[in-house]
């Protein structure tokens, strides 16, 4: 789902989103942004995500979808530095955010979880039930995005059902 409001720089994105049950062990969603859509027939989009998935092992990931895949795993705080031979990214963990068991832990089956995305110039921040997940400054110049589009992204896969309210956007300078 694209929002048609125009592209989006620097922001403050807070969602509210549930997996309902039952649901497969894999099913995967997530939230795109300063994103680009590589195929508009088939809603194609790429570029940075706040990933999450139902049984939670993607919580709070920031992932660069069609692009350097896995810039932070939940619990880090990262330096994006460049881009390898294989187009994935040069990073390096600078530190930890909140432990990944504690952002699963908040995560309860069939409750709605509070997402938000912080982004602000290279600085960007994954935020799960109130808790920071992820944290990266995107230092590639040749790849770090810093305005596009906004949509919410259910994976390809086996059917499932993923439910979002209370979409909210503020716009920073």
């Amino acid at each position: 789902m694209v929002w048609k409001g125009g592209d989006v720089a620097n922001f403050e994105l807070r969602v509210k989103f549930r997996f309902m049950s039952p649901q497969p062990k894999d099913g995967n969603s997530g939230i795109q942004y300063r994103s680009r859509l590589i195929d508009p027939a088939n809603w194609v989009v790429g570029g940075y995500q706040g990933d999450f998935n139902a049984d939670g092992r993607f919580l709070g990931l920031f992932y660069e979808e069609r692009g350097r895949g896995i810039l932070a795993r939940p619990g880090q705080r990262v330096t994006v530095t460049g881009t390898n031979a294989q187009n994935r990214a040069v990073s390096e963990v600078i530190g930890e955010t909140a432990p990944h068991a504690e952002i699963l832990a908040s995560m309860k089956p069939g409750e709605w979880v509070d997402y938000t995305i912080l982004a602000i110039g290279n600085h960007l921040r994954h935020f799960v039930n109130g808790r920071l997940a992820t944290e990266v400054f995107d230092l590639d110049p040749a790849h770090a995005a810093t305005s596009g589009i906004l949509a919410l992204q259910i994976h390809v896969g086996p059917p499932m059902v993923i439910q979002f309210k209370d979409v909210r956007i503020k716009h920073l300078p």
